[in-house]
């Protein structure tokens, strides 16, 4: 089993992801389990055809409106505060990958800041969150 900072940009995208689709059944209200999915979705399109846009996918972080996960997770209680922090994390994970894929020298400012360590982060907010399998992000490896 590889590690997620020996893996290619384009697999550890796959490891995030399927640990997203893990983590939505935990958020305790339907509408945030539908948004992570919508998310989520949204995410595995770019992954297959890098046809969205940068932009399009950091909208669900940052569109100064009161939809975007981080305004949601700021107003959010109990383990949904932590199950968002993770799909920030993810979400500008992809986004990051996604610029650099567009060739884009320009990023919002959050997404400057992402690198190899967001794995090391979501990894230690899961192992925080009771609620959720122990080791869960043990359980999506790359084999090679």
């Amino acid at each position: 089993m590889l590690e997620f900072k020996d893996c290619n940009k384009d697999e550890q995208i796959t490891v995030l992801l399927s640990l997203a689709e893990k983590l939505y059944p935990y958020f305790s209200k339907d509408e945030y389990k539908l948004l992570a999915k919508h998310i989520t979705r949204t995410c595995r399109e770019w992954e297959k055809d890098k046809i969205i846009s940068p932009d399009e996918l950091y909208k669900f972080i940052d569109s100064g409106g009161d939809e975007d996960i981080s305004v949601i997770q700021e107003e959010s209680e109990g383990y949904d505060i932590e199950l968002w922090d993770c799909y920030i994390y993810i979400i500008a994970y992809v986004c990051k990958i996604a610029y650099e894929y567009d060739n884009q020298v320009y990023v919002p400012q959050i997404i400057e800041s992402v690198d190899d360590s967001c794995y090391e982060i979501i990894k230690e907010i899961c192992q925080n969150i009771e609620i959720l399998p122990s080791g869960i992000y043990n359980n999506i490896s790359i084999r090679k």
